[in-house]
């Protein structure tokens, strides 16, 4: 395989062969994937976080929030709250939440705050309980905060023989290499009939239609998708198909298959100053 260098921050893999583009799953990664994926992380993740905890960056990375409002306007979920979203599951005797990226874990306590019958699970890059983000009014305990590679939830021992009646993460997936395939790995930790939900991320490679067409082939009939937003230049409002604003997937089959592929003849890798992009195709 050859490597191209394509400026000063970034290489690509460049080749011919139909075995570098496989396939999406949630299985685990072609090695080849994985690799940049763990290289992002140690290279610039990680490095971030510690800026922050130190004062070199502000508030660069999602740190908590209480609440958490997926505000899109032509869903059934249109201004409901992860709280209210949360309140179906409720009902159950017990239910089960994780938080993607949950930060200093201040979502985790508003949901154990409002229902004293939910057990909670956040991950997080690096542990914010100790640094500046920290609250002083609460701190959430290790059996329910996990410190890892968001990317890499099927390698997360607290996760193995897990399941969650409800996924969540609220301005995380935009800083992830590989959002779609950790949306696969994330489905296989759904209940039956469980709900994720997640806000904004880019898509390289395909368009928000071969997005959306992704879920309906694999036979995902309970997902809303808005992969679009509208903006107006010059007086026209003109609709642009360049990133889902939310995913909302109810899980109704036991796997996610989208059929989706890792297109590495574009994707990059990491440096200290570029996470690695992975580009997808259809």
């Amino acid at each position: 395989m050859a490597v191209n260098v394509i400026n000063n921050h970034y290489t690509s893999f460049t080749t011919n062969n139909p075995d570098d583009f496989p396939l999406v799953s949630w299985k685990e990664r072609d090695a080849r994937v994985q690799q940049l994926i763990d290289e992002s992380f140690q290279l610039r993740v990680l490095p971030l976080h510690k800026g922050m905890f130190e004062s070199k960056y502000h508030n660069y990375l999602f740190v908590g929030s209480e609440e958490y409002t997926f505000d899109d306007r032509e869903m059934s979920l249109v201004g409901q709250s992860a709280i209210e979203i949360a309140e179906q599951f409720s009902k159950k005797e017990r239910f089960d939440a994780l938080d993607l990226g949950t930060g200093n874990g201040r979502f985790l306590k508003s949901l154990k705050d409002r229902f004293n019958n939910v057990d909670v699970l956040g991950v997080t890059a690096a542990d914010f309980r100790d640094t500046r983000y920290a609250s002083n009014a609460f701190r959430i305990p290790d059996e329910e905060y996990v410190v890892g590679n968001i990317e890499n939830l099927n390698q997360l021992p607290s996760l193995q023989d897990r399941k969650f009646d409800f996924i969540t993460s609220h301005v995380t997936f935009r800083h992830l290499s590989d959002p779609v395939g950790v949306i696969c790995q994330a489905y296989e930790f759904l209940k039956p009939n469980g709900l994720m939900i997640l806000d904004e991320f880019t898509l390289n490679g395909i368009s928000g239609e071969e997005y959306v067409n992704a879920f309906k082939n694999a036979g995902c009939h309970e997902v809303e998708i808005v992969p679009e937003c509208h903006v107006e230049i010059d007086g026209i409002r003109r609709r642009i198909l360049a990133k889902p604003l939310t995913t909302s997937i109810r899980k109704t089959t036991d796997h996610l298959d989208l059929q989706l592929h890792y297109d590495l003849t574009r994707s990059t890798r990491a440096d200290a100053d570029h996470q690695a992009q992975i580009f997808y195709k259809a």
